[in-house]
């Protein structure tokens, strides 16, 4: 409730929802650019050792769909390949720092305890 009265407005309480929602978002956001800083830090590594070799294995089968009439417009196995690849690797990339993420959160909630706010989730 952020009345206090019918006139009144309980500020504090208003401030405290909005710390503890910042909070919650500071989580979402530091994991967001852990897994965008090991992305950067993988990207180079991930194109010559995976994307080019399988874009060199995708290559024939490629030209044979593009000799077919309208169906190359629909199917480029490049930007599949692309998409996969990128997938994939941010979704493991994900799941590792998932995995060593609890000391993170924790001291987030610590340093909102320490102020008298508990995090929105």
């Amino acid at each position: 409730k952020i009345k206090t009265s019918e006139d009144s407005i309980d500020y504090n309480k208003i401030l405290d929802e909005v710390i503890a929602k910042m909070l919650h978002d500071v989580k979402l956001s530091l994991h967001e650019v852990m897994t965008a800083i090991l992305n950067m830090l993988l990207a180079q590594s991930v194109a010559t050792n995976v994307t080019t070799p399988c874009t060199e294995i995708v290559a024939p089968i490629q030209a044979t769909i593009d000799q077919i009439t309208g169906v190359g417009e629909f199917f480029n196995l490049n930007s599949m390949l692309e998409f996969i690849i990128a997938s994939v690797v941010t979704g493991a990339i994900s799941a590792i720092i998932d995995a060593g993420f609890g000391n993170c959160k924790k001291q987030i909630d610590e340093a909102g305890k320490e102020i008298g706010i508990t995090s929105a989730m």
